[in-house]
């Protein structure tokens, strides 16, 4: 045999290999943790007496995403308990408290993704989708299944606008609700005052 087929062969036996490793670590390592502290969960308890409404500022965690198969996406969302503010500094301090999210107890509040289903790409300029996340949600140290909608927009190689050099960005939005009863947050405040309910809003951005 000669050299060049030897050669011919080597190549024809380490293509598919590579093919391979390309086709299967398409997935990219996306980090919710934002340098500009600009990423933001909004909460509101929208009660009969009384409406609450404020901001978990501190959040990280970090998903694999592939365009190709957004469905295989998992990862974590991480939110430090103390991070959660509202427009008084009192009402604050009561929602630190061990009445409330006793945040020296149980820190952050976490998701993690379990299932991503009806998933479906929306026509327009850039890549997005909207989908279904199943992930197991802990708060104040109860951990339940929750399945929200989210909506993704994946934005390749616009990393660069958010003065964060080269590379992509997503941005995931969603809104859904949860209730205080169903994971032990009771906080002794009659339902008239401040609901059980609590909506949750974000349109946060994840950089790879």
């Amino acid at each position: 045999m000669t050299l060049k087929s030897r050669y011919v062969l080597l190549v024809a036996g380490v293509a598919p290999v590579v093919a391979f490793a390309l086709v299967f670590n398409a997935a990219t390592s996306f980090s919710l943790k934002d340098p500009k502290s600009v990423n933001a969960m909004r909460f509101t308890m929208d009660g009969r007496v009384e409406a609450i409404s404020g901001l978990a500022t501190d959040i990280g965690g970090d998903f694999t995403f592939d365009p190709a198969d957004v469905s295989a996406t998992r990862g974590k969302v991480v939110v430090q308990s103390k991070s959660l503010s509202t427009s008084h500094p009192n009402m604050t301090e009561h929602m630190h408290s061990a009445r409330w999210m006793d945040a020296i107890k149980y820190p952050t509040i976490e998701f993690e993704i379990k299932q991503v289903s009806n998933v479906k790409k929306l026509d327009g300029a850039d890549e997005t989708w909207t989908m279904d996340v199943t992930g197991d949600f802990s708060l104040h140290g109860v951990i339940k299944s929750l399945t929200i909608p989210v909506r993704v927009t994946y934005l390749p190689g616009q990393l660069i606008k958010r003065n964060r050099g080269k590379g992509d960005l997503i941005v995931l939005r969603s809104s859904f609700t949860i209730k205080r009863s169903d994971f032990g947050i009771d906080g002794e405040v009659p339902l008239d005052m401040v609901s059980d309910e609590v909506k949750v809003d974000f349109s946060i951005a994840a950089f790879a």
